[in-house]
């Protein structure tokens, strides 16, 4: 973004959206004081900026937690249901029919869509047939809904390509060996953290695929966490996941005793613990060793050759487009979505690394 939100802003939203900043030393951490599953967090680098991320984080869940007025109790048109919304590898089951609906646009065909009400908002809105499907994977925040739109589309690609090939054992994935100062903060070299990166076998939409994955063998309790992206440059990718991955680990590390009872937070305990590193290597089991050099000339799949369509959702709320930020989720139909009730098979991990 080239603007930035200040305390100011917060100031003018309806007291029910403001958060506060409950940040400390190297951590920034925006919360809404009511719900706190309503959070933003980023790894602190002594700028406004990374304030900033924290913030835009927030305001991503906000939106996924404040639904429509409009809702709709049947489906009109052209729709979209829970077969054609890529959860089916989850387990989860999901007997009986939707519910309630709201409205979505068809990128491909430029139609108005209605899609289920409870895989877009968090929770289980409105009792919809008992389903906790929302999440805030492929939701993204923006300075126009053009903007919001093309991040939240490379964050849904992102999400849809690592769990892919995380449920394939690895398959399409590459081990690259490469500089590793890319990025990289002395203190990993020093205390002998060691850094691994995996990169989807073909860019999508012309956007690399980063998995980085941190493991600090002198602490079983923060042993191992892991960062993604999805960029146009490979180097920023690789930056942006390591980013993420290291501010994980460091927040796990001087928080070794929290008890923070929360899904998202399970799945991250799971892979800070050493007990649970040879579960998680079957994620890595058929990756390939591949040049970083090479990297440049993988094939690119476009989004037409990928998807049979992608459906956007407009989550932005007024209150926020006032003051010059839009909120969309994107769904790729023929992909895979990220939902937290999912049952996996005996060899594979208990959990998935995305939170």
């Amino acid at each position: 973004f080239n603007f930035t939100i200040s305390e100011n802003n917060n100031y003018y939203l309806p007291i029910q959206y403001r958060w506060v900043d409950m940040s400390y030393e190297n951590h920034n951490i925006i919360i809404n004081p009511t719900n706190p599953n309503i959070i933003g967090y980023s790894y602190s680098d002594g700028t406004f900026n990374s304030k900033n991320k924290a913030i835009y984080e927030y305001f991503e869940r906000l939106c996924c937690f404040t639904p429509p007025t409009l809702i709709y109790d049947k489906p009109k048109g052209y729709q979209i249901d829970y077969d054609q919304l890529g959860i089916d590898w989850s387990n989860s089951m999901l007997n009986g029919k939707t519910k309630y609906w709201v409205n979505g646009h068809s990128i491909f065909s430029d139609n108005k869509v209605r899609i289920p009400y409870n895989f877009v908002f968090y929770g289980k809105p409105l009792d919809d047939m008992g389903k906790y499907l929302g999440s805030s994977n492929g939701v993204a925040l923006g300075k126009s809904n053009k903007d919001a739109f093309r991040r939240a589309l490379r964050e849904y690609i992102e999400r849809d390509v690592l769990l892919t090939c995380w449920l394939n054992k690895g398959r399409d994935l590459f081990q690259v060996k490469l500089n590793p100062y890319i990025g990289v903060s002395p203190y990993l070299l020093r205390h002998g953290i060691t850094i691994e990166y995996f990169v989807y076998k073909y860019r999508v939409n012309n956007n690399f695929i980063v998995w980085c994955q941190l493991t600090n063998p002198k602490n079983e309790k923060a042993y191992q966490s892991s960062g993604f992206a999805a960029k146009l440059d490979i180097e920023e990718a690789i930056k942006h996941a390591l980013s993420e991955a290291w501010g994980a680990l460091k927040y796990k590390e001087e928080n070794i005793k929290s008890n923070n009872l929360n899904i998202l937070k399970d799945i991250q305990n799971y892979y800070f613990d050493v007990n649970n590193s040879n579960k998680i290597k079957i994620l890595t089991k058929y990756t390939k060793i591949y040049n970083y050099s090479n990297l440049t000339n993988l094939s690119n799949i476009g989004l037409r050759d990928k998807y049979q369509e992608i459906i956007s959702v407009d989550l932005s709320i007024p209150e926020l487009r006032s003051q010059g930020l839009y909120c969309q989720k994107v769904i790729g139909v023929g992909g895979k979505s990220m939902v937290f009730d999912y049952h996996l098979a005996s060899d594979m991990p208990k959990y998935l690394p995305l939170a």
